[in-house]
């Protein structure tokens, strides 16, 4: 309903917010891992197979020069993004509040609209983010996505199982654990999901017939910062959805705690 009234309302604004959230998170990822690479191949003798067709066998000096452009770039990119989308979902969250009754009206109603729609941006581009890191890894270490995928999916239905089936006046511990603790909750299946990813990660340099450093170090950075979004984007999701009662005709649910 969000969605809707967002976009009904401020379709190209909301498009802006919600790419610019998406880029600010990219940039910044790239920020961190081009000086790392930067390192790397000042410390080799030649470039790795993947830049020879752009830069041929001898551009190791044209790519350092390049990849510290783009590095610096990116870093600076990062921070516009983040303020392009902070001063967006602001003025446009007035917009949408002055001209739409879909949000109740309390107390501060102006910083409340802005929070929703900054929440709602944060909520949805933290998806976004979280699919092209799924495509990323994939193109570099496809084992390693389904080994999250099928982590993911156990979690989900296991978490399911003890929340849905507890009693709502003596939930069982788990339930109680998930239900009022879930920062700390999502924060343990973070962990879970790193420590598995890392071991799938180190396999073939162990057991198997030898890796790519730089495949491994891409996917444990944005593996790490993948898994930081995500507990964001479900502990985002859950508050909106303890805010229902502020939007007329939407029931309220549980409440559960950040």
């Amino acid at each position: 309903r969000l969605a809707r009234t967002f976009f009904a309302r401020r379709p190209a604004t909301t498009g802006v917010v919600l790419l610019a959230s998406v880029l600010g998170r990219v940039t910044g990822i790239l920020a961190f891992v081009l000086p790392l690479k930067i390192v790397l191949l000042v410390a080799s003798d030649g470039i790795s197979r993947w830049f020879q067709p752009f830069v041929g066998a001898d551009g190791k000096d044209t790519l350092i020069v390049v990849l510290t452009a783009v590095a610096v770039v990116s870093f600076f990119a990062s921070i516009a993004f983040d303020a392009l989308t902070q001063r967006l979902a602001a003025s446009t969250s007035r917009t949408i509040l002055h001209s739409s009754n879909e949000l109740a009206v309390v107390g501060n109603q102006s910083g409340q609209a802005q929070d929703v729609y900054a929440q709602f941006a944060e909520v949805v581009s933290g998806v976004l983010f979280v699919v092209a890191g799924f495509t990323v890894i994939g193109l570099v270490n496809w084992p390693l996505v389904a080994a999250l995928v099928g982590a993911l999916v156990l979690q989900f239905l296991l978490t399911a199982a003890f929340v849905v089936g507890s009693d709502r006046v003596h939930p069982g511990p788990v339930a109680r654990f998930v239900t009022t603790d879930l920062g700390d909750y999502l924060q343990i299946l973070s962990s879970i999901n790193f420590l598995l990813a890392f071991g799938v990660i180190l396999y073939p340099f162990i057991w198997g017939g030898g890796g790519s450093v730089m495949a491994a170090l891409v996917s444990i950075i944005v593996l790490r910062r993948m898994l930081g979004v995500m507990v964001g984007t479900v502990r985002g999701t859950v508050k909106m959805m303890n805010r229902r009662p502020m939007t007329p005709g939407i029931p309220p649910t549980s409440s559960v705690r950040r």
